[in-house]
């Protein structure tokens, strides 16, 4: 999560949205992690975002699409710089979406007018509501402590 708020504003100019770092989280519970946010050493970080990537490119159609069609060297890529970003117009106009489910709920962009809308389907609002909780505790402590 460091790398990405420190990324945010270099992933933001160029327009690509690094999508095996968006679903981190999610691939961390499935893997069960009793701390899905627990710190990483650059090397155990690198490792665990090319096995994320090549989640993705293979429970992902979208991503896989994509990787397939700007030709990307899936087997051999090796370093989390090669990792093809997913552009954040996609969001506009695909169902991202890892593996197959029926979204309980999808989430859109705010927008401006005359403009798509980004959108985010969420598989379990339970499970979405746990890690974002999980990760503000984290990150910036017990909720309770804001209210």
């Amino acid at each position: 999560m460091i790398f990405w708020n420190l990324m945010y504003p270099h992933f933001r100019k160029h327009g690509v949205y690094p999508l095996f770092l968006y679903f981190c989280m999610i691939k961390s519970i499935i893997m069960n992690f009793e701390n899905p946010f627990h710190p990483f050493s650059e090397t155990a970080f690198d490792a665990y975002a090319l096995s994320l990537f090549r989640f993705q490119y293979e429970n992902n159609q979208v991503y896989r699409a994509f990787c397939d069609g700007i030709h990307a060297p899936v087997n051999q890529i090796d370093t989390i710089h090669q990792i093809p970003f997913l552009p954040v117009s996609f969001f506009k106009t695909h169902d991202i979406t890892t593996t197959n489910f029926e979204p309980e709920t999808v989430f859109h962009s705010s927008g401006t007018t005359g403009m798509e809308f980004s959108k985010h389907p969420i598989k379990s609002l339970a499970l979405y509501e746990n890690a974002f909780l999980s990760s503000f505790q984290y990150f910036y402590g017990d909720p309770s402590d804001y209210v």
